[in-house]
């Protein structure tokens, strides 16, 4: 379901949290799908009472509403008709007396405070409109505590914001109101280029100088600015023996950066790059050209003056266990310029 679709039908009859939050109105990317509530939760609709709907192959076990988490949806469509009228003043009636509003940044609204914001806020945004997807409702004592994912979006859906929130829901004389709404900023995924930050002093002319021959490393941006890519040559005599083509990106699934290898004899390879104090620790294995499976242990660590250490440990090439190595890499000085330049 794409984005504006989801949109229209999930902002009927639903609630958001941290109306008054610094970041509520951030420019961000806006979700593609919100998952529907799975068995055993409350529904992923304040409107409706059941579960969104969802594609033949991903439909989820529904089941009927207890009589607590229907009056939890009805308060809620209440706060959230409410606040899409726009009304500080329906709003704050939606709380207890001493009723709070925490939002995202740990500030604390009450009172006169708390209608003061939400009516700056609502002048600020006219026509804002609200969403939510309750993951849970449940008792605890004498309060009922309701949690789940809310949006907030403006008139043109230009500015969308979404944010986890908890609900804790006190039964008065006025039937269910809010003792305390709570904000918390959603994390929002790194930018492959956000992540690969951490690797920019990479960019650049390396070489390793050894008694066996010279590797030479070269590393820079692709153009989307996503990658990093490096070429490793391998020389002897002067004379290219192997190349390594090598493409290091962010896994977004694992969390982690990832770097993937093609060598010049048909043979691959790729590494899960983790970060440590001293600098990064590669998990990575690879295929040769006959099938042969290696793995090894690769530790890089910066040092000062344009230089980083690589030992190896762990390796594997077949079932022979290969000997540790350590080495110095150097950044190469720049050319000197051309006489007359």
């Amino acid at each position: 379901m794409n984005w504006k679709s989801w949109n229209r039908s999930f902002l009927v009859g639903s609630l958001v949290l941290g109306f008054c939050g610094s970041s509520v109105m951030a420019q961000q990317a806006p979700p593609q799908t919100i998952p529907p509530a799975t068995a055993g939760q409350a529904p992923a609709t304040a409107a409706t009472g059941t579960a969104a709907p969802a594609t033949a192959q991903e439909q989820p076990e529904t089941r009927e509403l207890t009589a607590l988490e229907k009056e939890i949806v009805a308060a809620t469509e209440k706060l959230v008709a409410a606040f899409n009228e726009g009304s500080a003043d329906k709003v704050v009636d939606m709380f207890t007396p001493k009723g709070e509003l925490i939002d995202e940044n740990g500030v604390v609204h009450t009172g006169e405070g708390l209608k003061g914001v939400l009516a700056e806020f609502f002048k600020t945004y006219p026509q804002a409109k609200t969403g939510v997807e309750i993951d849970s409702v449940r008792e605890l004592g004498e309060v009922t505590i309701s949690e789940g994912t809310r949006v907030v979006a403006t008139k043109d859906e230009s500015s969308v914001a979404v944010m986890r929130y908890q609900a804790i829901w006190d039964k008065t004389e006025k039937g269910y109101q809010l003792a305390s709404l709570r904000d918390y900023a959603e994390p929002q995924p790194l930018a492959p280029r956000e992540a690969l930050e951490a690797l920019s002093w990479l960019v650049g002319d390396w070489v390793n100088e050894g008694d066996d021959g010279k590797v030479e490393f070269s590393y820079k941006w692709s153009e989307d600015g996503n990658f990093l890519l490096g070429d490793i040559l391998i020389k002897q005599d002067g004379q290219v023996i192997r190349k390594t083509s090598q493409r290091i990106g962010w896994d977004a699934n694992e969390g982690q950066l990832r770097s993937w290898n093609f060598e010049s004899d048909g043979g691959f390879g790729q590494s899960l790059w983790t970060p440590t104090d001293e600098g990064w620790v590669l998990h990575s294995a690879a295929t040769g050209p006959d099938g042969t499976e290696a793995r090894a242990t690769l530790t890089m660590i910066p040092t000062e003056n344009g230089r980083y250490i690589v030992k190896g440990s762990d390796r594997m090439v077949g079932d022979i266990m290969e000997p540790d190595f350590e080495y110095i890499v150097a950044k190469k000085p720049p050319a000197p310029a051309a006489a007359g330049n």
